[in-house]
């Protein structure tokens, strides 16, 4: 189970008031930037929890990636950003393997504060908040889609506000307001609470070549979009909102702007820098400056254009666009202004250029290699905070250089060694024989990848012991990167043996990527060996199964490696791979080879899982040089023991199973019949084979098949979805063909439903993982028992996704019941500030109540057009047995303007704790029998492109309360808007 879901408590709570419910119940009410708790606590709370966790944490300073903020017309991406006092917020951080995260660096190197987000877009914009904050514009590069969003950091690290819209560029307006833009919208936040001003369209097209953003001293606005027919346009905003101008650019759909100085708007447009008038924005002149070029104003009172190419840089007149000077650099790759200095970077070398010539003051070599810099800033006296990384190491793997730089001369003052921070790691996990559980997963550091490897205590969630082992490829002939950060783990004899796939610096093309397969011993993870595993024809990254050990030690791997095809001109070619590697150094004992397939590029073989019979290894069928339902290769040898041609003709399955008797089921089918047949391990022959019809489904509503269970007596439980709605099937392993079919429960039409896994616990009792969501946002997980019948029992609730990203969640996926009412499970948990990461966890699933929780969504209209306030309510009733801690009420609405006058009453209750930081409902509270819960709200509608909106709202109790019916916890409102109002508008 998880936990009763956690509070979300104010940083301050402030009484104003308490009123009587209509039940005699006293309903107070305590407001806060963001939140609201009303309500009175309840006495002795029935709820249940984690009874330990174990998070997978490593600790090591923050690493930078190798991008420098582009000049190109795509989104930019942002490196560092500097603060007044000397403070640098890094927003250049390379992504671990599952946060982009920003740090708040002070000048001696200790972190302010660190905040890692689960998101896989980068970082495109970044403010450093003169309080110890920070505001970070998450933005899809190409697109204005959900994934943009606009995240402020307050300046004790925590989560202030989120919204969800469109960004890549941001701006400070004045005192209390901020501005983002993307390519189709226009918005101006207030900062302290990240609700919308206005917004403006700028184009119905959220994708394009152009786009930027400026602010004048007067406050005005000037912003960039495209406008399609290879155009783009430039607008003027004032502080209000009001347009002043719109100006378009006809001969090219490539820029934006890029400063405003003294009575001049400096654009982009493809090859050329143009001065525009801000008072009218007709173009004043037009100068070539060629690809790539980052623009920047001179500090004097003239605020003159200078312009650097890789091969130069110039500054321009501002009255004409005629060149003052120009200084032939080569490689320049950032360019600063502070005050009188006019720095310039390139990849070898820093100097310091006269603004008012460009004569060179000084230059200064790096002592220690090539270098990418990301910015200067933090100008103190005649000092400045230099940031940059190595340029000669993998991406996502480089140390920060954070030094103190000398204006006058060049010299570096002092360097700087950032703290550590913690990183989450991306892990594997599976639980061994003896009941403890193996976790391994791969994180970066400046020095290269490491394979983090551990042994965690199942029953009281002690680390037993943990590897930290430096992944070093043979001679250090390339620079690894992690390519896909999650390895395959398994254990067998002595050992516990581990597989990941790694790139050359990243990348998977031109024969750059190793199969790394180590050993480690069981009882303490001491390393045993590494084996590096590539062919030299390979082309890409391979795919690779997970591994199997024998009862010595001796490690079995199946691998796919893309290569070449003999003959033109085919798509693309692969082999697959099974090798059999010593247990005393990991040498390859043998290979089996199959043929090269001619298949079509990007349908990839299945690496094959791999079952171990008496030291044999037995794999699946879709072998290429010699078809057959399955094949037994000798441990001893690689020789083929046997080939079961049973499916001959059929589609062959690329799994088996292994019942409890040692035999082994085998699978075929076609489009419309699947079979399976009973083999004979030591024969292959099949001793019964049964065909059943069936039709698959393709549409939206199936969501495949999630994880089988085989029963004691051999039959196998399979969930599958059919019209949303989820569904098992038992398949009889006793020769008689039967299959059995059915649906949980009854379905909804505004939830998809479907069944991830199946569980039996120790006592014989079957459960299942059941999945219901909202179609587009939000969804919860409930552990469902069933009866003897296969129908639903009890639903209790054990994880919620909100929809949200910055919301607080665990994921825990089942590793086992190792007990009545107690699940052992892999999590992956988000709580910001701290980073994403897996985990295991041990959770009591003990019922405490029996009740319904049910959910009313309304609305004051249906018809909404752009600035229309839209009233919401929800209401939240609960039946049951005994009182409930820590339920939970999420709404997500369509537009991420921000909620006005938030309210939330409960009767029969204890308190209610209500947070709209995101711009969404987020409640927690406690119920009595018989008590309800009210929230209530509004929302300013936005512009949207022609969408239909929905308000969505899902309502979820503790663990321990089990409910016979959780549709009823969902609810949605379906929207018309219009992209105007008129006459024939309400």
């Amino acid at each position: 189970m998880i936990a009763a879901a956690a509070r979300c408590d104010a940083a301050a709570r402030c009484r104003v008031g308490s009123q009587r419910g209509s039940r005699g119940t006293d309903v107070k009410a305590i407001c806060c930037a963001g939140f609201i708790v009303a309500g009175a606590a309840l006495a002795n709370p029935a709820g249940a929890g984690e009874i330990w966790r174990n998070d997978f944490v490593v600790s090591a300073p923050p690493t930078l990636d190798a991008f420098v903020p582009s000049a190109a017309p795509l989104k930019p991406a942002a490196a560092v950003a500097f603060a007044d006092g000397g403070d640098v917020v890094y927003g250049a951080l390379a992504p671990n393997a599952l946060d982009v995260e920003v740090v708040r660096v002070r000048a001696d190197g200790s972190v302010r504060w660190s905040f890692a987000f689960d998101t896989t877009v980068a970082i495109a914009a970044l403010l450093a908040d003169g309080d110890g904050g920070a505001t970070v514009a998450y933005a899809d590069p190409e697109d204005d889609d959900r994934a943009n969003r606009i995240v402020h950091v307050g300046a004790d690290g925590q989560l202030g506000w989120s919204r969800t819209l469109p960004s890549g560029w941001l701006a400070r307006i004045s005192t209390g307001r901020i501005a983002s833009a993307g390519r189709s919208r226009l918005s101006v936040l207030d900062t302290s609470t990240g609700d919308v001003i206005w917004q403006r369209v700028l184009s119905r097209a959220s994708y394009g070549d152009a786009g930027g953003l400026v602010v004048d001293a007067a406050s005005n606005l000037y912003v960039s979009a495209p406008s399609g027919n290879g155009a783009f346009r430039t607008l003027k905003y004032d502080a209000d909102g009001t347009l002043l101008w719109s100006a378009t650019t006809t001969d090219s759909d490539r820029g934006g702007v890029v400063a405003v100085g003294t009575g001049t708007l400096y654009v982009r447009a493809g090859f050329d820098v143009r001065a525009l008038d801000v008072a009218d924005g007709n173009v004043a002149w037009s100068s070539f400056v060629g690809d790539a070029a980052i623009v920047r104003l001179s500090a004097d009172s003239s605020a003159e254009p200078i312009v650097a190419t890789a091969s130069g840089i110039t500054r321009l007149v501002a009255g004409d666009g005629t060149t003052r000077w120009n200084k032939p650099l080569a490689d320049i790759l950032g360019i600063d202004v502070l005050d009188d200095a006019l720095l310039v970077a390139t990849s070898s070398r820093r100097a310091r250029l006269d603004p008012d010539n460009g004569a060179i003051v000084w230059s200064a070599v790096y002592g220690d290699g090539p270098r990418l810099p990301l910015g200067v800033g933090a100008r103190s006296g005649n000092e400045a905070r230099a940031i940059a990384r190595p340029a000669a190491t993998a991406p996502g793997i480089a140390r920060a250089i954070d030094e103190r730089i000398d204006l006058a001369s060049g010299a570096t003052v002092a360097s700087t060694d950032v703290a550590a921070i913690d990183h989450g790691v991306d892990a594997t996990s599976v639980l061994d024989a003896d009941g403890r559980v193996l976790d391994a997963g791969a994180s970066q550091h400046a020095d290269g990848p490491r394979l983090q490897l551990r042994a965690i205590d199942g029953a009281s969630g002690t680390e037993l012991w943990r590897t930290n082992d430096a992944i070093a490829p043979p001679g250090n002939a390339f620079a690894p990167a992690l390519s896909r950060a999650r390895p395959a783990v398994a254990s067998g004899g002595d050992v516990v043996a581990v597989v990941q796939v790694l790139g050359d610096g990243g990348l998977c093309a031109s024969n750059a990527a190793w199969t790394r397969v180590a050993a480690y011993a069981r009882a303490d993870g001491t390393r045993r060996w590494v084996s590096w595993l590539r062919d030299a024809d390979a082309l890409y990254c391979p795919y690779a199964s997970e591994p199997v050990a024998d009862a010595t030690g001796n490690t079995f791997v199946s691998i796919v490696t893309l290569v070449s095809c003999p003959v033109a001109p085919s798509l693309g070619c692969q082999r697959r791979t099974l090798y059999k590697l010593a247990a005393a150094d990991g040498a390859v004992l043998w290979r089996h080879d199959e043929a090269v397939d001619a298949g079509i590029e990007g349908l990839v073989l299945s690496p094959a899982p791999l079952t171990l019979v008496d030291g044999d290894v037995v794999l699946a069928g879709g072998f290429l040089d010699a078809p057959a339902t399955a094949l037994r290769v000798a441990g001893a040898d690689g020789s083929i023991v046997w080939g079961s041609h049973v499916f001959d003709g059929l589609r062959p399955g690329d799994t088996l199973d292994r019942l409890g008797d040692g035999s082994l089921v085998a699978y075929g089918g076609t489009d419309s019949s699947y079979s399976w047949a009973r083999l004979d391990v030591a024969t292959g022959n099949a001793t019964w084979t049964n065909t059943v019809s069936w039709v698959p489904c393709y549409d939206a509503g199936c969501n495949g098949y999630g994880a089988s269970l085989i029963l004691p007596g051999g039959d196998k439980i399979v969930p599958f979805q059919r019209d949303y709605a989820p569904w098992l099937k038992r398949q009889h392993n006793d020769g008689s063909g039967t299959v059995d079919e059915w649906m949980l429960g009854e379905s909804s039409p505004i939830l998809s439903s479907s069944v991830s896994q199946v569980l039996r616990d120790p006592d014989g009792q079957l459960h299942v993982y059941l999945r219901r969501r909202h179609r587009f946002t939000g969804s919860a997980t409930f552990l469902a028992a069933l009866d003897a019948q296969g129908a639903l029992l009890g639903q209790q609730a054990v994880y919620a996704y909100d929809g949200d990203l910055t919301d607080a969640s665990s994921y825990p996926a089942p590793l086992a019941m190792p007990a009545a009412n107690r699940l052992l499970a892999h999590t992956v948990a988000t709580r910001l500030p701290s980073p994403t990461t897996a985990g295991v966890a041990l959770y009591d699933t003990s019922v405490t109540a029996h009740g319904n929780l049910a959910l009313t969504l309304d609305a004051d209209r249906t018809q909404v057009a752009a600035d229309m306030p839209l009233a919401f309510h929800l209401h939240v009733t609960y039946a049951g047995d005994a009182p409930i801690a820590g339920a939970r009420l999420v709404a997500n609405l369509p537009w991420a303007s921000g909620i006005a006058g938030a309210t939330c009453a409960v009767q029969s209750g204890g308190d209610c704790t209500l947070d709209t930081r995101t711009g969404n409902v987020r409640a927690t509270f406690d119920l009595a029998p018989g008590g309800t819960v009210d929230v209530s709200g509004s929302v300013r509608v936005l512009d949207a492109d022609g969408e239909t909106p929905a308000m969505t709202a899902t309502t979820y109790g503790p663990t321990g309360l089990s409910e016979s019916d959780t549709i009823d916890n969902f609810a949605r409102v379906d929207l018309i808007q219009s992209l105007f109002v008129d006459g024939f508008d309400d």
